[in-house]
């Protein structure tokens, strides 16, 4: 007896265990013979990484520069915004920093503005239609300054803005986790003027304005431009200084021939919205007579000095490159020398007819 019921023991915990075998199987074969335990079913998730590599810096800037995203989709097939999600904060600054995305499977574009600005200078529409996601400058009212003509001022610094974009990704129906990365680019960009005596007399910053005027204040869901409304951006810092030369101690030759000397100069810094090359910023200078001392086409002379970035297209350039020095001189009737400038690494630059 003993025998028999061991047996049939063994005959139960056999047909047991052939149980436990075939559910496993019928669910890993609904998993395509995989299961992912650490998500707990056989269900898709999404994820979106953001990577920012498109400037003349090295590597991914993303983790040091973006401290707020706001990531929206819109559906392929039906043109419409479906999901937006915003983070901020120091996550976004943390190694493998991903965004969850809760959608159903389907064709989407992703579309992203992120950066300081996006939700503070700048400001993005609450859109239904994709046609209708688009970023604003936040500008004052209309002025006639003579210095702009008609024109929406802007006088405080622009936070930074960066905008993204990853079309036409299918979100597929396998299981698993699929991630999809958005590259970003720089919509901001700082520029500084240093006014200069040619002769080092002192430049009293109080004797000159600068203004640079633009139609870039507006922003489509492609990051290309929309509308002509002319923006009159105005420094948001003015600041002056001097700096002495002295000759060099170690060489009499120097010493005889070279005097100690002092340059004076005015600062102006500027933040502005994207440059594009089918537009025309111009930087104009005036004195405290309100005539204009210089009045400089910006896209010109910045795509002029790509220096050996030959290879680079003029608006790949404009978009990579994100701050920009120039430094004006003065002749004794505290007008611009026109055949000289110097413009990001210190170039010179000859101007030979009027641009």
């Amino acid at each position: 007896m003993k025998t028999v019921n061991r047996l049939t023991d063994i005959v139960t915990a056999t047909k047991a265990l052939l149980v436990v075998l075939l559910t496993s199987a019928v669910t890993l074969t609904s998993c395509n013979k995989l299961l992912y335990d650490y998500e707990g079913d056989c269900d898709p998730y999404y994820k979106v990484r953001f990577e920012y590599t498109y400037h003349m810096k090295q590597g991914d800037a993303f983790p040091y520069e973006v401290n707020d995203v706001t990531l929206y989709l819109v559906d392929d097939n039906t043109g419409k915004v479906v999901w937006q999600k915003r983070e901020s904060g120091e996550m976004l600054g943390r190694s493998g920093y991903m965004m969850d995305v809760d959608v159903a499977p389907g064709t989407y574009t992703l579309v992203a503005w992120c950066g300081d600005g996006h939700a503070s200078t700048f400001k993005v529409n609450d859109a239904v239609a994709k046609e209708d996601l688009q970023c604003h400058l936040m500008v004052g009212e209309t002025s006639t300054e003579t210095s702009c003509g008609t024109a929406r001022h802007v006088k405080q610094d622009i936070k930074r803005l960066y905008y993204g974009r990853l079309e036409a990704q299918e979100f597929p129906t396998t299981e698993g986790t699929h991630i999809f990365t958005v590259p970003l680019i720089k919509d901001t960009n700082d520029i500084h003027v240093l006014l200069q005596h040619l002769s080092g007399d002192l430049v009293d910053k109080s004797e000159f304005s600068f203004t640079i005027v633009d139609d870039n204040a507006h922003l489509g869901w492609d990051n290309r431009l929309i509308g002509t409304e002319n923006i009159c951006y105005h420094p948001w810092a003015v600041s002056q200084g001097s700096a002495t030369t002295t000759p060099d101690s170690d060489s009499d030759i120097r010493k005889q021939t070279r005097a100690e000397s002092t340059h004076s100069a005015a600062l102006a810094e500027f933040t502005v919205a994207r440059l594009l090359t089918d537009r025309q910023p111009r930087l104009i200078v005036r004195n405290d007579l309100n005539e204009v001392v210089a009045s400089i086409p910006l896209i010109d002379y910045f795509t002029m000095l790509k220096g050996h970035h030959t290879d680079m297209e003029d608006q790949e350039f404009l978009d990579r490159q994100d701050d920009y020095s120039l430094v004006l001189f003065l002749d004794k009737n505290k007008q611009w020398v026109k055949t000289v400038i110097k413009i990001l690494s210190w170039q010179m630059v000859y101007q030979k007819t009027e641009i």
